[in-house]
């Protein structure tokens, strides 16, 4: 009976876990796109545009709400075993550089606002990697090994053959 009791309590928790890095996955994503629009926003606040600094304040209080929602996902999500054990520090990091950018950009700091936007931004895309949101393929860092002919057994190729073809010894540069 414990058995089954505790492969249900396992179950239980490998899907709650999934829950938690869906949802992960998901405000990651979000603050990706928010970092990006604050960007853009941010740059047509310096060219004059109250509208665009209007929006720029309220995507940023949107990034700190996510950033709020960051740190207890993570926390959800790590595991010793699997390597995740530094997401919830990163995402301590971007609570407090959203908190730190809301109040220099309220005071108009920009020698502090802009690098630590930039900073932010690294970091996120520090966590969609971690998370698993952009993962290069395999198959892009694989390449498919050029054979040679006579490498087959160890032996240089022959003069004059086309492994040589393109190189200053065969002169077809």
């Amino acid at each position: 009976m414990s058995v089954l009791l505790a492969a249900a309590t396992t179950a239980e928790a490998r899907r709650s876990r999934r829950a938690a890095l869906v949802a992960l996955r998901l405000v990651v994503l979000g603050q990706v796109v928010v970092l990006s629009v604050q960007a853009f926003l941010g740059g047509l606040a310096l060219d004059g545009s109250p509208r665009a600094l209007a929006a720029h304040r309220a995507n940023g209080m949107l990034g700190l709400a996510l950033a709020l929602l960051l740190v207890p996902l993570a926390l959800a999500v790590r595991r010793e075993d699997h390597g995740t054990r530094s997401l919830p520090y990163a995402s301590a990091v971007v609570l407090a550089a959203e908190a730190v950018q809301m109040g220099s950009g309220h005071w108009h700091v920009l020698a502090l606002h802009l690098p630590l936007g930039l900073a932010t931004f690294g970091v996120v895309a520090w966590l969609s990697l971690s998370a698993g949101i952009a993962r290069p393929s395999a198959q892009s860092s694989e390449r498919p090994r050029r054979r040679v002919p006579g490498s087959e057994r160890g032996r240089p190729p022959r003069v004059g053959s086309e492994a040589e073809v393109g190189t200053v010894s065969g002169g077809n540069l």
